[in-house]
């Protein structure tokens, strides 16, 4: 399954929940359905390169890029 035309630079699981986030170099976040097998659309907020994604034990996701900026 391609997610991106970029390179994928880090994976996280949700911990309720069957989803995969997956960050990329084409600035964007993926949530991949582990059960049904398909990957959501683009999520877009970072300038660069995301290279770091983290739950908190509420399922809320923060992510980490090249930008120097937490989202």
């Amino acid at each position: 399954i391609q997610v991106s035309e970029k390179s994928l630079r880090c994976l996280r699981l949700h911990p309720h929940l069957p989803l995969l986030s997956i960050g990329a170099s084409d600035f964007g976040i993926y949530q991949f359905n582990l059960e049904t097998g398909l990957c959501g659309p683009k999520q877009e907020g970072h300038q660069n390169s995301v290279f770091s994604l983290c739950y908190d034990l509420q399922g809320n996701l923060f992510s980490a890029g090249r930008d120097a900026h937490i989202f």
